[in-house]
Formats: structure tokens, C-alpha cells, sequence
């Protein structure tokens, strides 16, 4: 198992959750979902490295390998603050407490 910050790893699993892995992030709704899952992290200070998001996606997620590229690059852009489009309302305001919530619900370490 990867080791992340336990709340990113409550948001990849919620990623996980909402978008349909059959088609990765082809769908404007699943874009915009990485990417507002992405933005609200960064958002709340919550530190992330796209390669080990990659890797966590395919490893413990199953994403497809190529599409967990794209989310990579999502990812990648956020954390350097650069633009990414395709962005809209799809989280809850509070989605990082929520997560925040869950993580220290499974005990997985940290949550501050």
C-alpha cells in the first residue's frame, strides 16, 4: 500500500466513487470532478505529488493506467497553480472536512 496523506487517500477513494472508471475522465462531469477534488485539496493546504496519486489510482483504486494520466496531469497543473479548464460545482463546500472526517475514522494516521 502507498503511503499518502490520509486525507488525499479519503479523496481518491471518493474520485474513485464518483467517476466511471470504464471511461476515466472522458466525461465533462468526471473532469470536473478530479479537478474540483483536486483544487479543494490544494485549497486547504493538503500537499499532493501526482506521480504517487498515478500510482495509488492504478494500484488501489484499479484505475485504467491511461487514465489515471490524465487525472496525473490534473493533479500536476493544481499543485503548481496553474489553470486547468473544465472546472465546475461538483463537491460540497465542506467535502475536505468530510474527508478529514473519514481519515481519522480509519485511523490511517494524521489528519491535520
Amino acid at each position: 500500500m502507498l503511503a499518502l496523506d490520509p486525507v488525499l487517500q479519503e479523496a481518491l477513494r471518493s474520485l474513485t466513487e464518483t467517476v466511471n472508471l470504464s471511461t476515466g475522465i472522458s466525461h465533462p462531469s468526471d473532469r470536473a470532478a478530479a479537478i474540483g477534488a483536486f483544487r479543494a485539496l490544494h485549497g486547504a493546504g493538503i500537499r499532493f505529488d501526482a506521480t504517487t496519486v498515478r500510482a495509488w489510482l492504478v494500484a488501489e483504486g484499479k484505475w485504467n493506467p491511461r487514465d489515471a494520466d490524465g487525472v496525473m496531469e490534473i493533479a500536476k497543473k493544481v499543485s503548481e497553480g496553474k489553470r486547468v479548464h473544465g472546472e465546475r460545482p461538483s463537491w460540497n463546500t465542506d467535502i475536505v472536512k468530510i474527508w478529514r472526517e473519514r481519515a481519522a475514522k480509519q485511523g490511517t494516521g494524521s489528519v491535520e
